[in-house]
């Protein structure tokens, strides 16, 4: 095959020597899957200068040629391709072309490569003769690719609903296999590895239909004259539409496929990588992939930050129609930073009316960082996330919790303007709170040396609030508020006198937060 490559190069860089042609293969020949009495073999010719009519007229008649002179020679009756200028080629304007095909050669006024082909150049070409053209040959579009996969698609219903008794008619199930295979990634590999690629992604209705042909494919010339196979392709037929059955349903997922999808994440990163599914919702999130939606709304809610409870459970929901994420239950913080991943669709398969994945990692085109500050008004809390927030807010200075006071009822809490605190409204006022406002922090949970001797922290006051502002120090005002919530589900509550008091060390009034003080006594 090489001999014969190396001649028909030669006669048309001999043909178009004033053209200065570049010459490429591509195809079977390139991607080790070249079977004689199956295959073709695949050349695009460019020129610098537009194609003559002489020209065109000898490379209509130099295939014939070189069957007559090389009489017996099983090659160069399968060179297939066209002939035209890079002017009319990349500009897609009309000229004189040549193109020869499987059933002639002829004169054309127009040439469009197909994207299977362009593909096939770009990523896996060989430059035969003259310049290296491969990188200047635009990569089909996504809508390109569907549209090319479309037209075969819709051949194979129109032709192949019966089968010739001829080895090319099993080609049917390769074709299905390649279109499959280039819809679903942009790629473009060889037909007997897209037939056995589809084989291993159990996509095949008939695996011994398609066995057998990938048998055939792999040695044409054994069966070539094998009456009992010929007669079996002849039966095909069916078997070609139930696979056809399998493409269609491919397309029909990727018909509406938007242009770009977004992913929300609470970790920046420059490539996403595929990870099984921890989010909600999770009703389809169980696969391993990146996940994305076609809404850039739909993400926001896994830009937050909102954490799980110490048992696991988190819950929130968005509203279709307002894009309001109500968060039911878990800790939300709002002074977190996330980020919405802007992504090509290409990849990226379609779970259900919202949901896509890709099995590939992904490179984004954009990340766009979200303050939660700045989404405060879409987020709604209720339950019992509501009722943790409310009780986080409301901790004093000095670690008090003012929502589960006493004094509760007529108190708006220690950072307000009402605020009822007997040791506030003493002539020198509360310690803690002069101290924290002087120096500007939201409580002593803030300062170094803190929990001190002073103030509420003296002997004289409950070891409680020292252990509280500790614990806030140590896990955060979410995590402190989130114990005492449940622990009030539990029957241990929170106020003067009560299970927090007098338990004598500031470990042990951590314990009974975390529930592990009853093992002790």
């Amino acid at each position: 095959m090489k001999r014969s490559i190396d001649i028909v190069v030669n006669r048309i860089s001999t043909i178009l020597a004033s053209n200065n042609p570049t010459i490429l293969l591509y195809g079977s020949a390139v991607l080790d899957d070249f079977r004689l009495g199956w295959s073709d073999i695949d050349i695009l010719c460019l020129t610098e200068k537009p194609i003559d009519e002489a020209q065109a007229s000898k490379l209509v008649s130099l295939r014939q040629i070189l069957m007559d002179e090389y009489q017996g020679n099983p090659y160069f009756r399968l060179f297939e391709g066209s002939f035209v200028s890079e002017k009319a080629f990349f500009n897609k304007e009309n000229d004189i072309a040549v193109y020869w095909g499987t059933s002639g050669q002829k004169i054309i006024e127009q040439y469009r490569i197909d994207p299977f082909s362009a593909i096939e150049i770009v990523e896996h070409g060989i430059a035969l003769y003259g310049k290296d053209l491969r990188s200047k040959i635009p990569y089909p579009t996504e809508k390109e690719i569907y549209d090319a996969v479309e037209t075969h698609y819709n051949t194979i219903r129109k032709y192949a609903q019966t089968t010739n008794k001829q080895l090319t008619s099993a080609g049917w199930f390769l074709d299905i296999a390649r279109c499959l295979y280039t819809l679903k990634t942009g790629k473009v590999i060889a037909k007997t590895a897209a037939a056995e690629w589809a084989l291993s992604e159990k996509l095949v209705p008939n695996i011994d239909a398609m066995q057998r042909v990938i048998k055939i494919r792999k040695n044409p010339e054994l069966y070539i004259s094998d009456m009992e196979t010929l007669e079996w392709i002849g039966t095909l037929g069916p078997f070609v539409q139930e696979f056809a059955d399998v493409l269609e349903k491919e397309l029909l997922k990727k018909k509406d496929k938007p242009t770009y999808l977004y992913h929300g994440s609470q970790h920046r990163t420059d490539i996403l990588i595929p990870h099984t599914a921890n989010g909600l919702p999770e009703e389809n999130g169980t696969g391993c992939g990146v996940y994305a939606y076609e809404n850039i709304d739909d993400v926001l809610p896994f830009t937050l930050a909102i954490r799980p409870y110490s048992n696991g459970r988190k819950s929130f929901h968005v509203d279709d129609y307002t894009g309001i994420i109500t968060i039911s239950a878990g800790i939300f913080d709002e002074t977190s930073l996330g980020y919405i991943y802007k992504m090509a669709s290409v990849n990226f398969e379609k779970l259900d009316d919202k949901q896509w994945l890709s099995h590939s990692p992904v490179v984004p085109i954009e990340i766009i960082t979200v303050d939660s500050k700045d989404v405060m008004n879409k987020v709604v809390l209720t339950g019992s996330a509501k009722e943790i927030k409310n009780i986080a807010n409301s901790i004093a200075y000095c670690g008090l919790v003012c929502r589960l006071c006493h004094l509760a009822y007529k108190c708006d809490g220690c950072k307000s303007e009402n605020n009822c605190c007997g040791l506030h409204n003493t002539e020198e006022g509360c310690y803690q709170f002069n101290c924290c406002t002087k120096k500007g922090l939201n409580g002593c949970w803030e300062c170094d040396i803190a929990p001190c001797d002073k103030g509420m922290f003296s002997v004289s006051h409950d070891i409680r609030l020292k252990a509280f502002v500790q614990y806030i120090k140590e896990k955060g005002k979410d995590k402190l508020a989130e114990r005492l919530y449940f622990n009030m589900q539990s029957g241990i509550y929170y106020g003067h006198g009560k299970d927090y008091d007098g338990l004598g060390s500031i470990d042990e009034v951590i314990k009974k937060l975390e529930g592990w003080y009853e093992e002790l006594v």
